[in-house]
């Protein structure tokens, strides 16, 4: 295996393959010469890691913890109550698509703020809502700055900062959301059973806009811009042979448009990416409510939800670790594997102690919406067109989550339990897994021809 290292300038907003060295520090800026000011790379990382804890932990939580007190509170159901999600994920849809052509125009810290502030706008609107329209109009809010906020944002600033462990260090980021989960899971219990799921939503509110202020105050949309250049950007200019044997080689790949845009292989990619959105976030949206279902009990349900993000929160850092020694169209086919065996363990699930035996097992599968879209971008079609790419990928998660949360649920109000819903989901895992081969052979004959080409143009 070669040096990872990413040779790289910054053009409108996306990191193209220019050669070694080349980027662009601005010539105003002295470099930083306080220890933390030369090692900012880790400041940034660890303010998205506590940014996205709180975005993340809590909106796992709204749809699952938050489902039973709060249709029982406004005696909805719970297809009905789960549509709020659809109205977020409309918008998510048109974030995800229009978040490179935002970044180019205001960058990330400024969008991600006020992203922040709107969604713990919304989470005050549901604490004093009396109907279930607030959750739309909620939805409605949240949405618009999901791409900032969630996924794309953070993997675009991590790409920005760290050409060295960029796998490990957007594992360990997203991470956050599994340790954020476990956390909020835990203390929205413990508010709604001495309150109620109002002032837990309160408490979502304020947290958000803490959240916020962190990456206002803190993050730096590119290390240029403080005369620093990204870590690892010395391993092009002085590769060591050690570390070329233990990581792989980033590639730039054709641009997206007239070139990704037309491969097959990268819209089977969204398919693929869409229905894998279906099987992880439900399967993840129901546990609670199916472990209940079962006769376990809520504290039940929470301690197998809290298990279930703290897995999650180790299984994002593994397969990280694992995308930056192999190849993330690899790496997931082990993804794919956890999900098939979950579903098939839980549908069933009897126990406590089989209840959380499942959500281990999920852990990889449920990483799969965060981790797998920006790492399997650049290792199918490279880095050029890295941005557009995630955005439409995560596009095609919002659209899988404004679908199929509201179905499942008004199909349980039909047939009065989940696991024939649960069993079907096994089936399309089994869809995705069979996809991801098809993906991965056209990939590779698409990168053979254009290496090749690209060779014949240089003799």
């Amino acid at each position: 295996m070669k040096n990872l290292f990413w040779r790289i300038k910054p053009r409108r907003g996306m990191l193209s393959i220019m050669g070694h060295g080349h980027h662009n520090l601005n010539p105003n800026v002295e470099p930083p010469k306080s220890f933390l000011g030369r090692h900012y790379h880790w400041v940034v990382a660890f303010v998205l890691f506590l940014a996205y804890l709180i975005y993340a932990g809590l909106e796992n939580n709204i749809y699952s913890l938050f489902t039973i007190p709060v249709t029982t509170d406004l005696g909805v159901t719970r297809g009905a109550y789960s549509l709020g999600r659809t109205f977020s994920g409309v918008t998510g849809f048109f974030s995800s698509l229009l978040y490179i052509e935002i970044y180019r125009r205001f960058g990330h810290r400024v969008p991600a703020f006020w992203g922040h502030l709107v969604y713990a706008g919304a989470c005050a609107l549901y604490s004093f809502s009396q109907g279930v329209w607030a959750f739309y109009l909620g939805g409605l809010l949240s949405g618009l700055f999901a791409s900032f906020v969630g996924t794309i944002g953070a993997s675009q600033v991590v790409a920005n900062w760290f050409h060295r462990f960029h796998g490990a260090v957007l594992g360990v980021i997203m991470a956050a959301s599994g340790i954020g989960g476990a956390l909020f899971a835990q203390i929205d219990e413990s508010v709604i059973q001495a309150s109620s799921w109002r002032i837990a939503m309160l408490v979502h509110a304020g947290a958000l806009a803490f959240a916020g202020l962190l990456i206002l105050i803190f993050v730096k949309n590119r290390p240029e811009k403080m005369g620093l250049h990204p870590l690892g950007f010395e391993d092009g200019v002085h590769p060591d042979e050690k570390k070329r044997k233990r990581t792989l080689t980033e590639w730039g790949g054709e641009a997206f448009k007239g070139g990704v845009a037309k491969k097959p292989a990268f819209w089977l990619l969204v398919i693929a990416t869409f229905l894998a959105g279906v099987s992880t976030n439900t399967l993840c949206s129901i546990v609670p409510s199916h472990v209940q279902d079962q006769g376990l009990g809520a504290d039940a349900a929470a301690t197998v939800h809290s298990v279930m993000f703290i897995a999650l929160a180790a299984a994002k850092i593994l397969v990280g670790f694992l995308c930056d020694r192999f190849h993330a169209h690899k790496v997931i086919f082990f993804v794919m594997a956890s999900n098939l065996a979950m579903s098939l363990l839980f549908a069933a699930v009897g126990s406590t102690e089989m209840a959380i035996l499942s959500v281990i097992i999920f852990a990889p599968g449920l990483s799969f919406p965060t981790m797998m879209p920006p790492l399997l971008s650049s290792d199918l079609f490279g880095t050029n067109s890295y941005a557009r790419s995630v955005g439409i990928l995560v596009s095609a998660l919002s659209l899988a989550g404004m679908t199929l949360t509201p179905l499942v649920n008004f199909l349980y109000d039909q047939l009065g339990s989940f696991t024939p819903i649960i069993f079907g989901i096994a089936g399309v895992n089994v869809v995705i897994t069979l996809l991801f081969i098809v993906i991965g052979i056209l990939s590779e004959r698409d990168r053979k021809r254009f290496e090749e080409a690209a060779a014949a143009s240089d003799n």
